[in-house]
C-alpha cells in the first residue's frame, strides 16, 4: 500500500476566502500555488480499480481523487475540512452507490440529524460504519486504527487515524517531542497563514535544518 498526500492545508485551503496574506495572494495569481485542504488517500495502485481509502472528506474532493470507486472514507470530525467533501457522493456529482463512511458516534449523530448528509444515507450514496477509539479497520498491506482526541469538534469529539503498515514508521505531531527520533517526520494540516508555507521563510528553512518536512500534495509513501 501506498499513502499519498492529497492536500496539507486548514479547512480554508489556499487561497483563504477573504484572506489577503502573501500565501492567499499568491496563489490568487498563480493557480500552481493552490494548496488543498489536508486528506490523504491509502492506494493500492495507480489504476482506477485499485484499493483506495480516503482519510478526511475535504471541500477539494473533487479535485483530489481520481477513478470512480472509493473502498472507504474516514471522517474524523465535522469539522468543514473533514466532511464536507461527503456531499460530493451525492447524485448530483460521483453519485457513488453505498460508499462506507467510518466515524465516530456523534459524527454519525451530526450526519444523521443534518441535510444533505442523511438524504445520502437514505438514498444509499452513502452507508455509515461507527468507528470509535481502538477500532482497527484491516486493508490490503496495512490497517487503520482509530484513536480518540481529547479536542471538541464544532459538534462533537475528534478522532485521530494511526495508519499501520508493514515497513513504514508512524506520522509523528511536533518536534520538540520527537527530535531525537531515528524517523521521517511529515507535517500536515497547516493553517493557510502558516509561514512554514512560504518557500523562503525562516520558519521552515529551521523545520527543514532540524530534520523534519512539509507534506506536499502528490507526494506517496511506502507502506
Amino acid at each position: 500500500m501506498k499513502v499519498e498526500i492529497l492536500g496539507n492545508v486548514q479547512d480554508g485551503g489556499v487561497p483563504h476566502l477573504g484572506c489577503t496574506c502573501e500565501v492567499c495572494e499568491n496563489a490568487r495569481e498563480d493557480p500552481s500555488e493552490t494548496k488543498f485542504v489536508s486528506s490523504l488517500v491509502l492506494k493500492e495502485g495507480e489504476d482506477n480499480s485499485s484499493i483506495r481509502y480516503v482519510i478526511g472528506a475535504s471541500p477539494d474532493i473533487r479535485h483530489q481523487i481520481r477513478g470512480e470507486y472509493l473502498d472507504g472514507i474516514f471522517v474524523a470530525d465535522t469539522h468543514l475540512g473533514d466532511i464536507t467533501g461527503l456531499v460530493f457522493l451525492g447524485k448530483h456529482a460521483m453519485n457513488s452507490d453505498g460508499a462506507t463512511v467510518y466515524c465516530n458516534s456523534e459524527v454519525e449523530d451530526f450526519i444523521m440529524k443534518n441535510d444533505p448528509y442523511r438524504l445520502m444515507v437514505d438514498h444509499g450514496h452513502m452507508e455509515l460504519q461507527e468507528f470509535e477509539n481502538g477500532d482497527e479497520e484491516d486493508i490490503q498491506g496495512a490497517s487503520i486504527e482509530a484513536r480518540e482526541v481529547i479536542s471538541k469538534g464544532d459538534y462533537g469529539d475528534t478522532s485521530s487515524y494511526m495508519i499501520k503498515g508493514e515497513t513504514h514508521p508512524t506520522i509523528q505531531e511536533t518536534m520538540e517531542l520527537f527530535e531525537d527520533e531515528d524517523t521521517d517526520i511529515y507535517f500536515t494540516n497547516m493553517n493557510h497563514t502558516n509561514p512554514v508555507l512560504r518557500e523562503n521563510s525562516e520558519e521552515k528553512q529551521e523545520l527543514e535544518d532540524r530534520g523534519f518536512n512539509l507534506a506536499e500534495h502528490g507526494q506517496e509513501f511506502e507502506i
